[in-house]
């Protein structure tokens, strides 16, 4: 929802998403920085002296930060505000996602990106944020210990510089999100099986199918589909125990199964949000998209909603339907 929003804000007042991150960054540079003078805030943040002078003006009038004879420091507000919009800021910039594929790549407990640049400032902001977040963690462990009576673990703790870790963290990124469909592709591939249901139609059904997935998958499940997918043999015996003699006929039983099993229905089915697009735990091959949907009936004025698992392949550089669940 929050993503929607942002989205949303970007189209039609995409100047304040930019003044929000520029000011939490100038904010956030005094903090880190404290006290500290408007030329070095303006060297810091790469602006010049005017822009900066400007916000410094707004920051002080709301009361979020105090101008005395050493530099510029953080009020207590000014540090509430940064705490609270640290969150949102994650938001806007996408890292909760990268976060939690790293951590879910490497099979770490947590993982905390910092924004910033270590090289561009390596004694200032990214490495003082590392430190107090490294510090929190730390602490919030030693808190669970205590309450549990039980004795810290020792923790290992990974930085990477820009230069020398970007490589790492790129690769593992791309490991992460590597085959994983666009929200427009997932948008896509979901409008086309809805509008496949909503016609009634086997040619419809047959584009976003793939037979050999769809079959492989209501016999085996996920847990075997990689194997069983790639065995050529497989698919040959199913045909021959089922008295096909292509793939084209046993596509020719699915779609028309498919046709008609919503042959008789009154339920129009469109697309309201995506809410995940994610990796089977079970299959490298499979990605698995959930939905809500808005459902009319030709029997009722009133709407209502549904949600859509749908179960996706790449072939040939496009994404097709191995199973779809509707409830």
């Amino acid at each position: 929802m929050v993503q929607e929003i942002l989205e949303l804000q970007r189209k039609i007042v995409p100047e304040l998403v930019e003044v929000l991150e520029k000011r939490y960054n100038v904010l956030r540079t005094i903090y880190y920085n404290q006290p500290i003078g408007r030329r070095m805030l303006a060297s810091e943040l790469d602006l010049g002296e005017r822009v900066v002078r400007n916000e410094i003006d707004l920051l002080k009038s709301q009361s979020l930060i105090e101008i005395n004879t050493p530099g510029m420091t953080v009020t207590k507000d000014g540090q509430n505000v940064l705490e609270g919009l640290k969150e949102f800021i994650y938001q806007i910039k996408g890292l909760n996602d990268i976060e939690k594929c790293i951590k879910s790549f490497l099979g770490v407990k947590d993982v905390v990106i910092v924004p910033g640049n270590v090289n561009e400032n390596p004694e200032e902001n990214v490495k003082d944020e590392i430190s107090e977040v490294n510090g929190q963690t730390v602490q919030n462990e030693q808190e669970v210990n205590e309450n549990k009576n039980t004795k810290p673990k020792n923790k290992k703790i990974l930085t990477f510089s820009l230069v020398g870790g970007i490589a790492v963290v790129a690769i593992i990124i791309i490991a992460c999100f590597a085959g994983k469909p666009s929200k427009s592709k997932s948008e896509e591939i979901i409008k086309d099986y809805l509008a496949a249901i909503n016609d009634k139609s086997e040619d419809e059904f047959a584009k976003v199918i793939d037979t050999k997935g769809y079959i492989v998958y209501k016999e085996e499940g996920e847990k075997k589909f990689d194997k069983k997918y790639d065995d050529k043999k497989y698919i040959k015996n199913y045909l021959e125990d089922n008295n096909f003699e292509e793939l084209s006929d046993a596509e020719s039983s699915i779609t028309t199964a498919l046709k008609n099993k919503n042959k008789y229905s009154s339920k129009e089915y469109s697309l309201k949000e995506i809410t995940s697009i994610k990796k089977s735990s079970k299959s490298k091959k499979i990605k698995i998209i959930k939905a809500k949907l808005k459902v009319k009936s030709s029997y009722s004025s009133s709407s209502d909603t549904a949600n859509l698992k749908l179960y996706v392949i790449k072939v040939d550089g496009k994404y097709k339907v191995i199973n779809a669940e509707i409830d």
